[in-house]
């Protein structure tokens, strides 16, 4: 018998192809130090939470796969740049960070905090799930009970908050997290 077109199998088939294409191509245009096992192990790790939340009556599986396994890269590179670029991760492993480092990330993650505290509560609430919580905007959407489009909007204005209220080293930081 022959898998159906939209059967778990062929998905699971044809998403495992789009991981390994949108893998590479993300590979190729970063930096010397990331590996093509570790996008294609994040790629694979949205695709199952995709095919899991698929609903054939919201469009073609691959558009709905492509922009999901995009969006967990480009979520966990973001997330990697500001781990590699931590005063505190450049330290050699067993070493201890000095007083000038702890202050350094301190003030930053101070200004940080302060900042999204001062950000309206929805925005707040928005901001703490997609970056803390690793929460999907449908997710969000979902649990705070307005539509996902809402949630990019919310989400936008705050970044744009953000951005006129902290010194731009900062908002660099906070803004590729």
């Amino acid at each position: 018998m022959e898998p159906s077109e939209k059967s778990p199998e062929m998905l699971v088939a044809q998403g495992l192809k789009l991981v390994g294409e949108l893998s590479s191509k993300f590979h190729k245009r970063l930096p010397p130090g990331y590996q093509l096992d570790d996008l294609f192990d994040i790629g694979q790790d949205a695709l199952l939470r995709i095919i899991a939340e698929y609903d054939p009556a919201r469009g073609e599986f691959a558009a709905w796969a492509n922009w999901g396994i995009r969006h967990a890269l480009l979520n966990w590179l973001k997330r990697e740049e500001i781990r590699r670029h931590s005063p505190l991760t450049e330290m050699e492993p067993d070493s201890r960070p000095t007083p000038e480092v702890i202050a350094i990330d301190s003030e930053r993650g101070r200004q940080i905090r302060e900042a999204i505290q001062n950000l309206p509560e929805r925005q707040r609430r928005i901001v703490h799930a997609t970056y803390w919580d690793d929460e999907t905007q449908r997710e969000i959407a979902d649990e705070s009970g307005i539509s996902q489009v809402r949630v990019c909007q919310e989400l936008k204005q705050a970044k744009w908050t953000l951005r006129r209220v902290l010194p731009p080293d900062i908002y660099s930081l906070a803004a590729a997290a």
